[in-house]
């Protein structure tokens, strides 16, 4: 499939940053730190860093405005292989770095399953489910993620319609508007901006005011917060504390051992012995794909009698 965009659009201005003593209209404090995240359904490394935004949401909550921006990692697969000097083989060895790096988990041949032309439909996607509900365009680039970089679904129009109407999306209408020139048009500045910034999928940029801070390839949650505190001390900080709970508010999701391990800022072999104790009781089932172990809800509903077993 051949997604034309014009990269040489002129730039949109940045939105004006909100000072953080202001306030809204309806009289609330607005977000305190913004992070911006650029990502693509196809990059191993959105899907690495899943736990490591999860912790800092659950601990920070509406203090901390996450801004999840397209960067559109290949208009051609085949291209961007040659860009990269990587062929079938060294593409499965890339990969596998990429799981040791970031320790969550996904298939090692998902670039290179049938089908897998360009990352940009997808990335289209998420841009044309923004301007609906922000919320349910992350869940359907969670949702992507599994499915592409997991599950090996195939990439294509069906899928990604299927997908949307999972998170509570019109999944047609989202297809439908993903070849709209407004959405085209917004995932050009997307791109444009992450290249003027000199972002890569690997970083995070964390913004507080007029103060920025840029942390590359660095998929531990807790230097994250150390870059928060130091820019914004003072912030209200949660401990999540209940993992059948968190588990079972992503119903529908796989969940790793990795992101508990993040989100509840324990070992990953305690969060191993966690998932498989609940596992053995019956409220969240193991799953094995593409030769990866991931874990999911049962009932999707939180039970208060089993809740000590986590």
């Amino acid at each position: 499939m051949v997604i034309s965009i014009d990269t040489k659009r002129v730039e949109q201005p940045e939105p004006i940053a909100t000072s953080l003593a202001a306030i809204d209209q309806n009289g609330t404090q607005p977000s305190v730190v913004t992070m911006i995240h650029y990502a693509d359904p196809f990059s191993p490394w959105s899907r690495g860093f899943q736990p490591v935004l999860a912790r800092l949401s659950s601990v920070y909550g509406e203090q901390l405005k996450i801004e999840y921006k397209m960067g559109g990692m290949a208009r051609n697969v085949s291209q961007w292989f040659e860009a990269m000097e990587l062929d079938e083989e060294s593409i499965a060895e890339w990969t596998k770095g990429v799981i040791a790096r970031t320790k969550n988990p996904i298939s090692n041949q998902f670039l290179v399953a049938p089908g897998v032309k360009t990352t940009w439909l997808a990335s289209l996607a998420f841009v044309a489910a923004s301007k609906h509900h922000s919320k349910l365009a992350i869940a359907l680039l969670r949702r992507m993620t599994e499915a592409f970089q997991i599950e090996l679904l195939p990439n294509n129009r069906e899928t990604i319609a299927r997908l949307a109407d999972e998170v509570g999306l019109n999944g047609d209408q989202i297809v439908r508007e993903s070849f709209y020139e407004s959405t085209i048009s917004e995932f050009a500045w997307q791109r444009n901006a992450m290249e003027r910034k000199n972002l890569r999928f690997d970083n995070l940029l964390i913004e507080v005011g007029e103060e920025n801070r840029l942390i590359e390839n660095t998929f531990s949650a807790s230097e994250y917060e150390q870059a928060i505190d130091e820019l914004a001390p003072g912030l209200i900080k949660s401990e999540p504390s209940n993992v059948l709970g968190y588990i079972n508010s992503l119903s529908g999701y796989f969940v790793s051992a990795k992101e508990i391990s993040e989100v509840f800022d324990i070992s990953f072999v305690e969060s191993e012995q966690r998932l498989e104790r609940l596992a053995e009781s019956g409220v969240v089932t193991s799953v094995r794909v593409s030769g990866q172990t991931v874990w999911k809800s049962v009932s999707g509903e939180s039970d208060a009698d089993l809740l000590n077993v986590s």
